[in-house]
């Protein structure tokens, strides 16, 4: 009966089945019927005897079958214990993975971040380094050009100069034959101040007679060739004398943007040969 009770007391903890539940519970259910029999009563006569012999007997095979039960129980429990516990270690070994796996991409990420980064940066000092370069070439530059402009300021003073002290009058012309440009001397009359002359052509300054010889001269200069001539023109109650040379105003390369010419005023020296 002890060994009866421990087994109850074992299966009534497990997570049995329904139908191994049953066969327990009918076999404690017999064994209670004949255990709890006054014991007066089994052993009053020797019928009882050999009947409680045989019950003993019988009950063998059933207590076999329910320590085959509990051992299958057991058994089964103990599996289930180690299929939870694979279980468990998958999962973990799952989870452990997909940890490290996470790591793996967050490093990688960063890596690669670092990687853009150093390369902006490498970047950034490269363009700073070009920039500065560049801001150094143009503060260079700067200067040269300044020093360019004060020394053509110069030369063009000292052209301004030299020109002013002739009393030859120096001139440019454009393709249109109009004057652009008149240094030094003055003109044949007070009337035709320089500054007058500038934007026209010799026609519109001189009219048709007296300035149609410049206009010739100038198309011959702008197609190439130099060439001096004389002309007149009255004035101031007397004729004045002039000698006018003429050459094509060319280009670095050579090409043709221009007239340029001298033109000096011959009137005494016509005077004193007329004189002669």
């Amino acid at each position: 009966r002890a060994r009866l009770d421990s087994l109850r007391t074992l299966t009534a903890d497990l997570p049995v089945q329904q139908q191994r539940a049953d066969r327990i519970a009918s076999a404690f259910a017999r064994w209670d019927s004949v255990l709890t029999m006054p014991h007066d009563a089994v052993l009053r006569s020797a019928d009882d005897i050999e009947l409680s012999r045989s019950l003993v007997i019988a009950s063998q095979p059933i207590f076999a079958g329910i320590s085959s039960e509990v051992g299958a129980i057991l058994t089964r429990e103990d599996q289930l214990y180690e299929e939870r516990t694979a279980a468990t270690h998958r999962l973990d070994r799952v989870i452990l993975g997909l940890a490290l796996l996470s790591l793996a991409i967050v490093l990688v990420i960063l890596f690669l971040l670092r990687r853009r980064l150093l390369a902006q940066a490498h970047h950034m000092v490269v363009n700073t380094a070009a920039l500065d370069l560049r801001n150094a070439q143009l503060i260079d530059q700067t200067g040269q050009l300044e020093r360019t402009v004060d020394a053509l300021q110069a030369s063009e003073t000292r052209f301004r100069t030299l020109v002013g002290s002739l009393h030859d009058v120096v001139f440019t012309l454009g393709h249109e034959k109009r004057y652009t440009g008149m240094f030094g001397g003055s003109a044949a009359t007070d009337s035709r101040r320089l500054d007058v002359h500038l934007g026209r052509t010799a026609v519109e300054i001189l009219g048709p007679e007296a300035g149609q010889v410049h206009m010739d001269a100038a198309d011959r200069a702008l197609k190439g060739e130099s060439l001096t001539y004389d002309w007149s023109i009255d004035g101031e109650g007397r004729r004045h004398f002039f000698t006018a040379t003429v050459s094509p105003l060319r280009g670095p390369g050579g090409e043709i943007h221009g007239v340029v010419g001298i033109n000096r005023d011959v009137t005494e020296q016509v005077a004193r040969e007329q004189a002669l």
